[in-house]
């Protein structure tokens, strides 16, 4: 597996390369800030594409720079964890995943025996870019998750995969207004919010 702690995750070559990332489970969170990090290149060409059964993202502000082109691809359930945020830099995020869906984290402070809850609050920011959700062909594994709330944010939105969130909130906002712009729903889509 690859775990990521880090409030940036940057294309260091700035230049249209490829990066692929296959590994069984990926886990990309912030531990260190409460921030976000900071945009550190200029140009966004690089293509970066992660291959895994599973994704996690969050908890935790993250940042990613210097990609044009994101690809997410996971067998089974692509899951944001707790509170946080995942912007791509105006890079297109595209999502293969069987599920889609979101839950609460429990974690304990140092000192502490007692866990503290934190409900699922997360968002995902593509900017000027675009988002396109679809499906995998694995399997989507079930989760306890109970309410909480996804956000999709982007220029142009399309849905052709499964989200769910029992008992929550998603949202799926448009922020352009080019003729292309807005949130467009596949015919094989699915939005579950009910519970």
């Amino acid at each position: 597996s690859l775990s990521i702690d880090a409030p940036l995750v940057g294309n260091i070559s700035n230049t249209a390369g490829q990066i692929d990332i296959k590994v069984k489970e990926a886990l990309v969170f912030n531990s260190q800030s409460d921030q976000a990090g900071e945009d550190s290149y200029a140009e966004n060409t690089g293509i970066l594409t992660v291959d895994a059964d599973r994704i996690h993202i969050g908890p935790g502000n993250l940042k990613l720079s210097g990609y044009d082109t994101v690809g997410l691809n996971s067998n089974h359930n692509l899951t944001f964890y707790g509170e946080g945020s995942f912007d791509t830099g105006n890079a297109d995020l595209a999502v293969s995943a069987a599920l889609v869906t979101g839950s609460y984290r429990l974690f304990q402070d140092e000192g502490d025996t007692d866990y503290t809850y934190e409900a699922l609050d997360f968002s995902i920011n593509a900017g000027t870019g675009s988002i396109s959700l679809g499906r995998s062909a694995g399997t989507a594994e079930t989760t306890g998750n109970i309410g909480g709330r996804l956000i999709f944010e982007a220029n142009r939105i399309e849905n052709s995969g499964t989200v769910e969130l029992n008992s929550g909130i998603i949202a799926f906002i448009s922020n352009g207004s080019e003729p292309e712009s807005g949130v467009y729903m596949g015919e094989e889509s699915i939005v579950s919010a009910q519970g």
